[in-house]
């Protein structure tokens, strides 16, 4: 992950099955079959669909664009090299770069017909976007420019703790 977060006004033209991070109790994965596999998964979204929806719950514009590979890899081409003249992680390398294009989208019927459900891919945004905009992970600046949607804001987690 790079030493900041910082936001993208551009997508790419790639897709990916979202969803979230899934704990499985015992007794649902002793439905299963042996020797068979599932993939646990979520809604199909393309990137552009995602970076909308992110861009929605932050109260953000954007994006404008979307990269094709060639576009995306010579930035993630300069990205690399800039990462490496000040020592930091690149927003992108050129190996991700050549994933432009592709659909990463998976079907998971056989987990569904034996109970598995997931929830929302926007509800899943939302509250990922919750536990960052509180974290010490989103930057001061880039968090005064957020203007959060009210299911963010719903989604928030505020623990109480002591004043010093």
């Amino acid at each position: 992950m790079p030493d900041e977060v910082g936001l993208l006004p551009a997508s790419r033209r790639k897709s990916l099955a979202a969803g979230e991070a899934v704990f499985l109790n015992w007794a649902h994965m002793q439905s299963f079959e042996p020797n068979r596999r599932y993939l646990l998964g979520g809604e199909n979204w393309s990137w552009r669909l995602l970076h909308t929806a992110v861009s929605e719950l932050a109260g953000l514009p954007g994006p404008f664009l979307t990269a094709g590979t060639t576009a995306a890899y010579l930035a993630a081409g300069l990205a690399e090299a800039v990462a490496a003249l000040t020592s930091k992680t690149p927003l992108a390398t050129r190996s991700e770069a050549l994933t432009t294009g592709r659909f990463h989208w998976y079907d998971d019927r056989r987990a569904r017909a034996l109970g598995y459900t997931s929830r929302p891919v926007r509800q899943a945004l939302a509250e990922s976007l919750a536990w960052l905009s509180t974290s010490e992970h989103l930057p001061r600046y880039v968090r005064e420019g957020l203007r959060l949607a009210p299911e963010v804001v719903a989604a928030r987690r505020l623990v109480p703790v002591a004043l010093p």
